[in-house]
């Protein structure tokens, strides 16, 4: 999980919804995949952002 000075510059859009993208817990082999998104989450009375992946070429 990452705050938002650590995303808020990241040519990465942030989302509300997961939509169809996968955390990591989710993703079966990380090295073929990339980071796309940031998630907002609630953590703690604050706003965490957890990286969203998507598989390689499938933009």
């Amino acid at each position: 999980m990452y705050r938002r000075e650590e995303v808020e510059f990241s040519d990465k859009p942030i989302y509300r919804d997961k939509r169809d993208l996968l955390t990591i817990v989710e993703v079966p082999d990380l090295l073929s995949y990339d980071i796309v998104a940031y998630l907002e989450v609630s953590f703690e009375n604050e706003q965490r952002y957890v990286p969203l992946y998507q598989k390689r070429g499938e933009a």
